[in-house]
């Protein structure tokens, strides 16, 4: 299977993975576990053909970038083994117990790839943006970890019986819970807009691709800030039709979309010409 091949089956199965984690499907256990095993397998042999293989030859900027895809690229690879999960509040305690450690998880992965990112930019001509970039990403890290322990441990709780997880603390952990995801994700998304910026004057980016992805940052942050800081019912959202983009901006995976998107950038750079490093300064 060439690089190029390579390339367009990692994109379609975090495409894939991501529909099958949103979409309220109730796969019985052996079914679920199928489809993650064969997803799974298919990310992870169709990235490393598509040019991961060179991290065990490629040093320097090469390594840092190849490094920092794999860490931009795995939170959404890790969707793959939550097929049919869907929202929250379809999914049962045990289900979403699983999935808040994969978030929990796939926060680390955005923190070190864009640790790792502002490297490779440096290295490639950008001081200033990118170092910003990881600055908002740094803030925004402790609110996603600190929003995933406690939903963790709430739906734990549950699932021990714990009476509190239904009484009066039910109600004041899931408000203080959704002021977290808010400020991580607005956060992230302006991180995401500086990262596009640093990406176009380290001249890894186009100019109509940083346009595109600045626009796309800034118009879901402002989304979420017009939607505000409490997550919203989803019957009434949908049943309102205007509060449907805040909706989708304020979604926990959806700020990490982009950085994905970013790693994808970084190794298809590479892979498209594997004897010349993009990434020299």
């Amino acid at each position: 299977m060439g690089r190029r091949v390579s390339f367009f089956v990692l994109c379609v199965g975090l495409v894939v993975a991501t529909g099958l984690f949103g979409a309220p499907l109730g796969f019985s256990l052996p079914v679920r576990w199928a489809f993650a095993t064969v997803l799974m397998g298919v990310i992870l042999v169709a990235a490393w053909k598509a040019g991961l293989h060179l991290i065990r030859t490629r040093a320097g900027a090469d390594g840092k970038a190849l490094a920092a895809a794999a860490s931009l690229i795995s939170p959404v690879a890790l969707f793959s083994l939550m097929p049919g999960f869907g929202p929250p509040e379809f999914a049962d305690h045990d289900h979403n117990a699983f999935r808040y450690v994969i978030l929990f998880v796939d926060a680390v992965a955005i923190f070190s790839g864009t640790m790792i990112l502002q490297d490779v930019l440096q290295a490639s001509g950008d001081t200033l943006y990118g170092r910003l970039g990881f600055s908002l990403i740094a803030a925004a890290t402790p609110l996603y970890l600190v929003w995933a322990a406690l939903l963790l441990e709430f739906h734990r709780a549950a699932l021990a019986g714990n009476t509190w997880a239904s009484g009066p603390w039910n109600n004041w952990l899931m408000s203080f819970s959704d002021i977290l995801l808010f400020f991580g994700g607005l956060l992230t998304y302006l991180a995401t807009a500086l990262f596009a910026l640093s990406l176009r004057r380290a001249q890894l980016l186009g100019t109509g691709a940083c346009v595109a992805f600045l626009s796309v940052s800034l118009v879901l942050a402002l989304c979420l800030i017009f939607r505000g800081v409490d997550f919203p019912d989803p019957s009434v959202v949908f049943a309102q039709g205007y509060g449907i983009p805040g909706w989708i901006a304020g979604i926990p995976a959806a700020p990490w979309l982009i950085p994905c998107t970013f790693g994808l950038i970084l190794l298809r750079r590479i892979g498209r010409d594997p004897q010349r490093s993009p990434y020299a300064p």
